[in-house]
């Protein structure tokens, strides 16, 4: 695992240290609220794939911006409920692209144990689940819709797509966990620019 953890620690420094592009300007709105389907699939430490649904909230600074993720889905290693939460800060790159890195939190339950208690395991107090924590670094490219919708409120919807990597230490399932993001959302509070 200490190649994993220096891969993470590098990431981490490239994407806080990195200069400014010319080219970025701070978003449009204050907050974006985005919504989004991902794949995951575990890339070290057991076989995985499964599905997350994420609902995330991003607040928008000149430099960094601080962003609030949480999730629901299913992993197929044992077939379990794979709940997540993320917190950390997300960096422009360019126009449209953007680095984040953050915590990373999971809780996964056998699916028998979420099928006879769904509200214990949501809301995450159910006896039998697993928490895992770790580190999330991700790329990705959101596009917002304003260049070609003029009129409010579609000036304010935007859509992209993420590549993820989580690393969890623990031995309770896979290491390393890749994920692909489809998502929508839109921008909150009043135009800056």
């Amino acid at each position: 695992m200490p190649r994993a953890q220096a891969a993470v620690a590098l990431s981490t420094l490239t994407l806080l240290i990195a200069p400014d592009a010319a080219a970025v300007e701070p978003s449009a709105y204050p907050v974006t609220l985005m919504g989004g389907l991902s794949v995951q699939g575990a890339a070290v430490g057991g076989m995985s794939l499964g599905g997350v649904g994420t609902g995330r909230v991003i607040i928008h600074g000149k430099k960094l911006s601080l962003d609030f993720a949480g999730g629901e889905g299913v992993a197929n290693q044992d077939l379990r409920h794979v709940g997540a939460v993320f917190v950390g800060a997300r960096k422009p790159f360019g126009p449209d692209l953007y680095g984040r890195f953050g915590f990373y939190h999971q809780h996964e339950t056998p699916w028998a144990d979420f099928v006879s208690s769904p509200f214990g395991t949501i809301t995450a107090v159910d006896d039998h689940i697993f928490h895992r924590s770790g580190a999330q670094l991700a790329v990705g490219w959101l596009r917002p819709w304003d260049v070609a919708m003029t009129d409010d409120p579609w000036r304010r919807v935007m859509s992209g797509v993420e590549l993820s990597v989580a690393a969890l230490p623990d031995d309770s399932g896979p290491k390393v966990i890749v994920g692909f993001e489809v998502s929508a959302g839109f921008g909150v509070g009043e135009r800056r620019r």
